[in-house]
């Protein structure tokens, strides 16, 4: 994304840089006024040449304008998807083509009726202010959270974001400003009328429905049932689950409503609820308050504290702690009701599954599960199995100070200990020394079968991954299908480069 803005950035500059210095006569150009480009190309080019040069400067409109409606159409659906919009269930129908016809009509009809009733000036002025706005929203979003976020994609600005963040969102705020001063004044009345009438509609419906949701939980739930006085907020970073924070008598607590469907992606209810219970009988999880006996709503407590980052784990003792807080979990003795959960047979399953709904696999998946078998087989071991998270992203730890605390249990189970270091070294991609370091805080030493048993489980780790995404593609509404095929294919490359697998491998096979 980066890329492409930056190119058609400068490709831009270089264009309006082109026509001015062109330009024969700059005074003659100014007094042209909005005609000034056309009046240059004239001045300066053959009289043939014309009709090519607006020919091109049509379609490059065209398709500039046909890309603003595929982004909107696109958005009407997801939001109609979601329960977003009025006429929602129209909104959100698929048609013939397996595309979101109406709310593609919609938005195109939409868009005329914009373009006869407001002036070209006008509809230039309101489409730049609103660009600015749609601009400026995730990034005053992520200013106000930031500190708080569970993850962060794979190119980020790191400590530069916050100065950087408050540089455009007051740059943005400044052109929102200019965009609506005269004669483009009445891009005031429309945007302004758009931002009432979206409050209106927020507050006036619905935002009834999502409460609603959450009320009628709080009312099945016994720890809940008999507080009157309850905050709601809701709380982002969930992919699968609906997550709210609940502040009542001075105690914060999270709700999570299950996602439909988890089961396809092998998330056990059951046997999440007892490794999270068991996780926080060890120290290293909020408590489990409350459920309902179909294990879709749980509440827990509520962790005051910030996620790990990337930057964290290059310093100080932060691998100490967390090697510390995954042998509490993995030496708890207790482990009633927890069911297992094999990394090797989720990978199968995944495929399985990935290839019954024809998505288009690349043919060296076959190659990676021949590795995965080779790695079974060498992995076998007669150790005890033992509680594990299997799902260690950095921000599935909290630390809230005194201690590092680990959420979303979904995928735990009984388990090898060593797929969740390999987990945790894919999930951050520790280098070779921070792998050894890792096991030395782990078990005192960090001997050689142990470094390449964890290196074996990390390519089980991004095989999970890739195969995940692959299934995901056919069954997630998150995103289009390319997004998860474009995940899957990221991880499998990084399975098939690693020089482990090219080792065990011998060389390679077809």
């Amino acid at each position: 994304m980066w890329q492409a803005v930056l190119l058609s950035g400068v490709a831009g500059w270089l264009m309006l840089s082109a026509v001015v210095l062109a330009a024969p006569d700059l005074a003659a150009a100014a007094a042209a006024g909005d005609q000034s480009f056309f009046w240059i190309i004239r001045a300066v080019t053959p009289r043939w040449t014309h009709g090519i040069l607006y020919t091109g400067v049509g379609a490059a409109q065209y398709c500039c304008g046909l890309a603003c409606v595929t982004a909107a159409s696109r958005l009407t659906w997801a939001m109609a998807r979601d329960g977003g919009l009025p006429c929602a269930r129209r909104l959100g129908r698929i048609g013939a083509h397996k595309t979101p016809s109406v709310a593609i009509w919609t938005v195109c009809a939409v868009a005329a009726a914009f373009a006869l009733f407001l002036p070209y000036a006008a509809i230039a002025a309101v489409s730049a202010v609103f660009f600015y706005i749609a601009y400026v929203i995730p990034t005053t979003c992520g200013l106000l959270t930031y500190g708080r976020w569970p993850r962060v994609g794979p190119w980020h600005l790191g400590r530069w974001y916050p100065p950087l963040a408050v540089s455009s969102v007051l740059g943005c705020a400044g052109l929102i400003v200019l965009g609506m001063q005269p004669p483009n004044q009445i891009a005031l009345w429309v945007v302004g009328a758009t931002v009432v009438g979206l409050f209106a509609m927020w507050f006036g419906y619905f935002r009834l429905p999502f409460r609603d949701e959450v009320t009628r939980a709080l009312r099945k739930l016994a720890a809940f049932r008999d507080r009157h006085e309850v905050v709601v907020t809701p709380l982002g970073g969930g992919l699968t689950n609906r997550n709210y924070r609940l502040d009542s008598d001075g105690e914060s607590y999270v709700l999570r409503i299950a996602g439909a469907g988890a089961e396809k992606l092998l998330i056990d209810r059951p046997r999440e609820r007892a490794a999270a219970r068991v996780a926080a009988a060890a120290g290293v999880a909020p408590a489990v308050i409350d459920h309902l006996p179909d294990y879709s709503v749980t509440v827990t407590q509520f962790l005051r504290g910030r996620p790990l980052a990337e930057e964290h784990i290059a310093q100080g003792n932060a691998l100490s702690r967390v090697a510390q807080t995954l042998r509490a979990y993995h030496d708890y003795p207790d482990l009633k009701e927890v069911g297992p959960f094999s990394p090797f047979e989720a990978v199968r399953y995944y495929f399985r599954q990935a290839k019954e709904k024809n998505v288009p696999l690349p043919p060296d998946v076959g190659r990676a599960l021949e590795l995965l078998e080779r790695i079974e087989q060498e992995v076998r071991a007669d150790a005890p199995p033992c509680l594990c998270h299997n799902d260690l992203l950095l921000g599935n730890f909290i630390d809230v100070g005194d201690a590092l605390m680990i959420i979303d249990w979904e995928y735990a189970g009984l388990g090898d200990r060593f797929f969740d270091l390999g987990n945790f070294a894919a999930h951050t991609q520790l280098s070779e020394g921070q792998e050894e370091k890792l096991l030395e805080y782990y078990f005192g030493a960090a001997r050689p079968e142990d470094l390449r048993r964890l290196r074996l489980m990390r390519l089980v780790s991004d095989l999970r991954e890739a195969t995940w995404g692959y299934l995901q593609s056919a069954i997630s509404p998150l995103y289009n299908p390319q997004h998860y095929r474009d995940y899957g294919r990221r991880f499998l490359d990084r399975v098939l480069s690693a020089p482990a697998a090219r080792e065990l491998m011998g060389g390679g096979t077809s």
